[in-house]
């Protein structure tokens, strides 16, 4: 099939989503939606659709994130209904005096650990630091920009392993060349949510050395999920599922739930339209990938003469709109742009890892932004459009790097 007409029907099918959302229909039927039209449109033969379909609803990365986020949200269940929360949110804004600075801390902290859909386990922390002193769009933004402050870029994410691994330098190095716009990145989210959170007169009722005391104490199990994650990392392929699952056994234990209390948790940890979301989300992916169309991407756009340059952030940003995965952009696009000129450069490479990532963070195939806009019952079709505002600096901030380093 023609490569225009490939792209155009990935863009046919996210255009799509979005007019779907709005009338708030499950993001995960829009998907399957979605699945059966690129198919029909792509000539794709039903039964590879249907085993493609199928690679995607049952792939071991499907059933691991569903695990992960089943595990992530029990954890969170239990540390809010036996109030571990609400302490650790008091303390905090005891031990930085701000509600806003708190607000943004939280999501900042617990984005150190690279959990896929890793933003609803912050919600309602934020839900509980902000109260009545903003918005639910508001609480959505701060919740989903500040998980995501490190860009994927921190050393612990797969992305920014796989992509120092394609350049043959070390992840330390692509870190730090990362760290910059990580920066650009905190400014614009104070500017686009935080000041937006009415400010909160905090009284401080202990000494700091208790206050943070408490803090880490309510913080444990997720410092214990952490380390437990980095000690496993080179050891099992399922270091995150085993340091969660050892964590929410323990807080069951500790905190003496009974059975019938754990069958209660099981049933709201595990609500069927996340499953259903995931499900089809992972279904368009594998159809959507395996239909041709972002493999051809390059050749559409050397075809139309597009300076190498500007592909350093078109093809990261589009793989990622079409991925929602830091992961998944950077095993698509960099092996491409390695032949076109990144790997003589980190500034380049860095240039190109922000563009894919500000493509994650726009596109409703983002587990995190569909979660979080769903936590705090707002819209998702308006998260996107304020992170797409916000994204703005980042992006002209990375256009203006490679003009001056080109």
């Amino acid at each position: 099939m023609d490569i225009f007409i490939n792209i155009l029907l990935a863009a046919i099918a996210l255009v799509g989503t979005v007019i779907l959302l709005k009338k708030q229909i499950n993001l995960g039927l829009i998907m399957l939606i979605d699945t059966v039209f690129l198919a029909v449109i792509a000539r794709l033969p039903a039964m590879k659709a249907l085993k493609y379909s199928f690679d995607g609803a049952f792939s071991g990365s499907t059933l691991k994130l569903i695990l992960i986020l089943f595990l992530i949200m029990m954890i969170e269940n239990i540390m809010r209904n036996s109030g571990m929360i609400k302490t650790m949110v008091e303390s905090l804004k005891e031990i930085v005096g701000s509600n806003r600075l708190a607000a943004g801390m939280m999501p900042t902290v617990l984005g150190l650990l690279p959990s896929p859909g890793g933003a609803r386990f912050s919600c309602p922390m934020v839900e509980e630091i902000t109260k009545e002193n903003t918005d639910q769009a508001n609480k959505s933004f701060i919740n989903y920009w500040f998980r995501h402050v490190w860009l994927d870029g921190f050393i612990l994410y797969p992305g920014v392993i796989l992509a120092a691994e394609l350049l043959k330098v070390s992840v330390i190095s692509m870190f730090l060349h990362l760290l910059p716009f990580m920066l650009v990145s905190v400014v614009a989210g104070s500017i686009f949510g935080l000041s937006k959170v009415k400010k909160e007169e905090i009284k401080k009722t202990r000494p700091m050395a208790e206050s943070m005391k408490t803090f880490l104490i309510s913080l444990l199990p997720v410092i214990i999920v952490i380390v437990a994650y980095i000690s496993l990392l080179n050891v099992t392929g399922f270091s995150l599922e085993i340091a969660a699952g050892s964590v929410m056994t323990a807080l069951l234990l500790i905190k003496r739930y009974s059975f019938k209390m754990l069958l209660k948790t099981v049933k709201e940890a595990f609500p069927v339209k996340l499953v259903l979301i995931i499900v089809g989300v992972m279904v368009f992916k594998e159809v959507l990938l395996e239909s041709g169309a972002i493999d051809e991407l390059p050749a559409l756009m050397g075809s139309y003469g597009i300076p190498v340059e500007i592909l350093y952030i078109l093809l990261p940003l589009a793989g990622a709109f079409t991925s929602g995965i830091t992961i998944s952009y950077v095993s698509l696009t960099f092996p491409i742009l390695i032949t076109l000129g990144i790997g003589g450069n980190l500034w380049f490479a860095s240039v190109a890892y922000v563009a894919g990532f500000i493509g994650t963070m726009s596109t409703p195939l983002h587990l995190c932004a569909v979660m979080t806009a769903d936590f705090f019952k707002s819209s998702l079709s308006n998260l996107l459009r304020r992170i797409m505002i916000a994204e703005i600096p980042l992006l002209l901030i990375i256009i203006l790097v490679l003009f001056i380093i080109s």
